[in-house]
């Protein structure tokens, strides 16, 4: 039983089945690397509820052209269908960041649902983005707005997306709050902000009268995420302490107060969760990251 190399496996045929390659030998870059594309960067496709900020109801209200495609994706996020294909490009590239992700937690979709061929990989670019803040059952929609240019990079650090979550859903914003704050020196704006995530440096951001970190879970001086990272570091600490099968079956004892017949385990990955697997009586037992 070798539950890293079984790790290393999974990392490898993921990306495989991408038809992308590994950057990274060391298991802990590679680890980030199939966190960052697989589980933060890629939506794990599951049935989820729809919740509309009022921006994007009143916007639906005035039928503009992107409604079609907006109601069509939104269909998909509610049945648990695959959207990544709407998903920048860049969503696959191993070593690529999305800083508004890393920061603020907010996923930005193309409205899109043509493509030139059957095997283009990803519908074809449009003019307006439909941002989302996922979580494990709900699909909050935020915002539609047109496609910035290239060189608009200030975009992606609007004060006003977080107002919007903050408006509509001021309860998912609490467990970032810092409390006992009362205000900022000076306001950040929006282009410091994008500077500051230029150079990877968390910026905090001010809220009617209260003070937040970015729900994302921040970016690391490498530009990594650092919410990413600390699951990285949870999952192989985890793995590090199952070493036998001694070591697995003292886990299932503890929590199902007997042991298994199984005399051999491995590590499978399966809807966004590890688990551990017994040969012969196909127990599954989560391993936390």
């Amino acid at each position: 039983m070798n539950l890293i190399t079984n790790l290393r496996t999974i990392i490898e045929t993921e990306f495989q089945a991408i038809g992308k390659s590994l950057t990274a030998a060391d298991i802990n870059e590679m680890l980030y690397q199939f966190f960052n594309t697989f589980i933060n960067k890629r939506v794990i496709a599951k049935p989820r509820s729809i919740l509309t900020s009022a921006e994007v109801e009143q916007k639906k209200s005035s039928n503009p052209i992107w409604l079609q495609d907006f109601t069509e994706i939104v269909r998909k996020i509610e049945n648990g269908e695959d959207i990544n294909e709407h998903l920048s490009k860049l969503s696959v590239k191993t070593q690529y960041n999305d800083l508004m992700l890393n920061d603020w937690g907010i996923h930005h979709i193309h409205l899109s649902t043509t493509k030139k061929s059957p095997q283009q990989k990803f519908y074809n670019r449009s003019g307006f983005l439909l941002l989302v803040f996922f979580q494990d059952n709900v699909a909050y929609l935020i915002d539609v707005l047109p496609h910035p240019e290239h060189q608009e990079i200030v975009f992606w650090s609007q004060k006003e997306f977080m107002q919007v979550i903050n408006n509509n859903w001021a309860e998912l914003l609490q467990k970032w709050q810092l409390r006992g704050i009362l205000g900022l020196e000076r306001t950040i704006s929006d282009t410091e902000r994008s500077q500051l995530r230029g150079v990877h440096v968390n910026s905090l951001i001010q809220l009617d009268d209260k003070i937040f970190l970015g729900p994302g879970g921040g970016i690391t001086a490498a530009g990594t995420s650092m919410e990413i990272q600390r699951s990285c570091d949870y999952l192989l600490e985890n793995l590090e302490n199952l070493q036998t099968v001694d070591d697995v079956q003292e886990v299932i004892e503890k929590k199902d107060g007997t042991r298994t017949e199984d005399t051999d385990f491995r590590l499978m990955f399966e809807d966004g969760q590890f688990y551990i697997t017994g040969f012969e009586s196909g127990i599954k037992i989560r391993v936390a990251h």
